[in-house]
């Protein structure tokens, strides 16, 4: 008999079902969450997909509360459906909201583990509530996490911006030798449709306030080594004396890092492909195709030196040379807070550029 209760009683635990279980037709399941407000009062927005009579639509709560996890509760208290969070796809953190310890704003998504921690997070400009009530003829479109989740594709694929999941946003934000770099999203006044605006930059666990462009997004994703299949750059170089325009492809990007004391070379070595040139071959002969070369390694060394400036400017490593530093330089690390050390270090950026495959152009 003894035996025999040994043998059911762990089978009964078995039985009692899983100690997180929701009944699916009492949750809400919410793919888009939007996160704005300060260290005093943070109002989020719940986006989640409803059923009408003719189509599927999103519809949205707003709560508030003195931290996440308070105004989390609030939604919940006004919902008649438990919100869930483990097919959150999208997390959008307003340009304000960022510029505070933007962790205290994150960390209760961990403290759930139902909660999906891949999703993607963004940052915003105008009113968060916007980007869960696109209006005009994309609203069909765009009131979807899953168009915005094939927008950050697009971002991705063609190297616009570094992209980042929750997982990945909190790991960086305590890394100190690396800032946290975000894409930042804005509503196009004609069309109502959202569109990159550029990527910005963090200082340790703040938003800088300070964004890149576009273009100085994708030699951000270059040098990080995170572009995505495709990375094109567009210059206008001389030939025969006049200025003409000319479209690259990243093919290969090698790098090497070399730091002396306070002084540090960032070495590139990159193979690129010619798209398109306006008109008339590129080039003639061999010399002038090396000219060609070495005239737009300098164009892409220039533009890379000014990134760095920017950077250094917001005192923000967003291409993750502390990494480096912290792991061979001991001496330079253990001088004092890194960001200031990375700002005031003299940085200089030397390109060789091979155009290995010039199409049409041979």
């Amino acid at each position: 008999m003894k035996r025999l209760l040994i043998i059911l009683l762990p089978a009964a635990l078995l039985l009692s079902g899983c100690w997180d279980e929701l009944i699916f037709k009492d949750t809400q399941m919410v793919t888009m969450v939007g996160i704005e407000g300060d260290s005093e009062e943070v109002t989020v927005n719940y986006g989640f997909p409803a059923v009408t009579d003719s189509s599927l639509e999103i519809s949205t709560i707003e709560a508030k509360g003195r931290t996440y996890g308070e105004a989390r509760n609030d939604a919940n208290e006004r919902s008649s459906e438990v919100l869930d969070l483990s097919f959150m796809q999208i997390l959008f953190l307003t340009e304000d909201a960022a510029r505070y310890r933007v962790y205290d704003f994150l960390d209760n998504f961990f403290r759930i583990p139902r909660n999906r921690v891949i999703a993607h997070v963004m940052l915003t400009q105008g009113e968060l509530k916007d980007y869960f009530a696109i209006s005009g003829d994309y609203s069909k479109f765009l009131n979807s996490s899953e168009s915005y989740s094939k927008m950050i594709n697009t971002f991705h694929q063609y190297s616009l911006s570094t992209m980042y999941d929750l997982q990945q946003v909190c790991t960086i934000l305590f890394d100190e030798g690396m800032d946290l770099s975000l894409p930042v999203i804005r509503i196009n006044q004609e069309s109502g449709k959202p569109e990159l605006a550029g990527t910005g930059l963090f200082k340790g666990m703040e938003y800088t306030g300070e964004m890149l462009t576009v273009d100085e997004g994708r030699l951000l994703t270059m040098l990080k080594g995170e572009e995505g299949s495709i990375l094109r750059m567009s210059y206008e170089v001389d030939v025969d004396g006049e200025k003409v325009p000319i479209l690259l492809e990243l093919v290969d990007n090698k790098q090497k890092i070399n730091i002396d004391g306070e002084q540090a070379g960032i070495d590139l070595q990159i193979v690129v492909e010619a798209e398109e040139f306006a008109h008339g071959p590129v080039y003639k002969g061999e010399k002038q195709f090396n000219e060609l070369e070495d005239q737009l390694g300098k164009l892409i060394e220039e533009d890379i030196d000014r990134l760095i400036g920017r950077l250094q400017e917001a005192g923000s490593d967003a291409i993750g040379i502390g990494r480096r530093v912290r792991a061979f330089h001991e001496d330079i690390w253990k001088k004092g807070n890194w960001n200031d050390t990375f700002a005031d270090m003299e940085i200089d950026a030397s390109v060789k550029l091979t155009m290995e495959r010039s199409g049409i152009l041979e």
